[in-house]
This record gives C-alpha cells, sequence and structure tokens, in this order.
C-alpha cells in the first residue's frame, strides 16, 4: 500500500527541491520524536506521530529522490539495494529493539532514540548534493487532497473492519466515501497535465516526449519506491 505522504512529499521534492523536502522531512520527524517522548497526553500523542509519518515520508522521498538524480547505472541500482536492504532491515528488528529499549529506558526512549538519529542525520544534511526543483511543476493540491483522504478512509476501514466487522455502519461509511473519492481522483488526474499522479497509473491520453526508462521526478520515485516488494 502507498502511504498517503509519500506523493505530496514527492511532489513538493519536485517543485520546492529535493534536499530541501528531505531536510524538512527529518527536522519534523525529530521535532515530532521528541514532543511524543515528553508527551503525557495520549490525543497529543497521535497528533505528533501523525506529524512524525509525514516527516518520515518526506525524508524517505527526497532521500530517494537526491539517490536518484546523484547515481547512475549500475551505482543507481547498488543505491537503491542498500536502501532497500536498510529499510527492510529496520523493519525486521525495529519491534525487537524497540522492544528491548522499553524494556530498559522506558516507553519515552522508543520516540527519544529515533530523534536523536534524526538529528545526527541533520548534521550530515551538507553532505548531499543541492538538486533544485522542476522550472515549471506544480503540485497538484485537488488531487493530492482527494487520493489522501480516500486512502485514510481505505485505511481505517480495513483496520477497524476485524473488531467491529465488516457489516458496521461505521466501517461500511468508511468503505464508501473511499471508493467515491477513489474514482473522484481518477477522474480528475484524467484531465490534469502535470497530474499527481503518475503516466504509467493511469491512461492520460496525450502525446508526451520520449523519456528514459529511469523516472526523473520525485513524486515518480516514490510510487515506484512504495510498490516494489520487500524481500
Amino acid at each position: 500500500m502507498i502511504p498517503p505522504g509519500h506523493g505530496r512529499a514527492g511532489s513538493l521534492a519536485d517543485v520546492l527541491g529535493r534536499r530541501r523536502v528531505f531536510i524538512a522531512g527529518v527536522v519534523l520527524f525529530g521535532t515530532s520524536g521528541v514532543l511524543s517522548a515528553v508527551s503525557g497526553d495520549v490525543l497529543l500523542l497521535n497528533i505528533v506521530r501523525a506529524l512524525g509519518g509525514i516527516g518520515a515520508a518526506a525524508a524517505v522521498t527526497g532521500g530517494s529522490s537526491i539517490l536518484a538524480e546523484t547515481f547512475h547505472g549500475a551505482a543507481r541500482v547498488r543505491a537503491f539495494g542498500l536502501l532497500g536492504t536498510t529499510l527492510g532491515l529496520g523493519l525486521a528488528f525495529g519491534p525487537t529493539v524497540g522492544g528491548l529499549l522499553v524494556d530498559t529506558l522506558g516507553w519515552r526512549a522508543v520516540f527519544g532514540t529515533p530523534a536523536a538519529m534524526a538529528c545526527l542525520v541533520l548534521l550530515l544534511s551538507p553532505v548531499p548534493p543541492r538538486v533544485p526543483g522542476a522550472s515549471g511543476r506544480r503540485v497538484d493540491w485537488p488531487g493530492a487532497a482527494l487520493f489522501t483522504s480516500a486512502l485514510l478512509l481505505l485505511i481505517f476501514a480495513v483496520v477497524e473492519g476485524p473488531e467491529l466487522g465488516f457489516g458496521d455502519p461505521l466501517v461500511l461509511g468508511a468503505f464508501a466515501p473511499a471508493t467515491v473519492l477513489g474514482v473522484t481522483f481518477a477522474a480528475v488526474e484524467r484531465g490534469k497535465d502535470d497530474p499527481c499522479s503518475t503516466s504509467a497509473c493511469w491512461p492520460i491520453r496525450r502525446s508526451r516526449p520520449r523519456r528514459s526508462p529511469w523516472p526523473r521526478s520525485s513524486s515518480c520515485w516514490s510510487r515506484c519506491w512504495s510498490t516494489c516488494p520487500r524481500t
């Protein structure tokens, strides 16, 4: 499943610049970790974790697009292979490390430790090359709002369905608007000159210049990366 923030962060990276979005994502993620560690309210914790998810999406998308612009050919394949391996290790061992942190330092360390690592990443932020945004690109805010809303409602229905029952009015009330918003999103994107999604996903019938087989835009890389199988 494509995380809701990846495509939006990719579009912003195309407009504002890859490194700028990457740094902003790391700052937001780190700030969210600090606020989560000192939070004493469940509602506040959920809000700042949502912001942290947005920051993580921006950091991963901005970072992957920097790799795509910096490396070429076989070096690019190795760079993305290393990125995939790193993320895979995080998914595999993250719960175990989190459990050890809770047992030894308490639950706040689960949020404070990634925040400290984000600070280290910021110290190295001048190292990646500056990759300016593409001139003439615009963020498709209507498409972003439709896609994000549809995906959030769908995730809610899928997560709550097993507990409440898929026939529960609340779950059905999430599935129905998610479907409507998804169909509306597809219809809106077909008429866009600079769509939120890529032409590989939607049959937009326009003559386009011949392109390299490697995607260059951040929004395209975010979708390619998000749909790659993890091994």
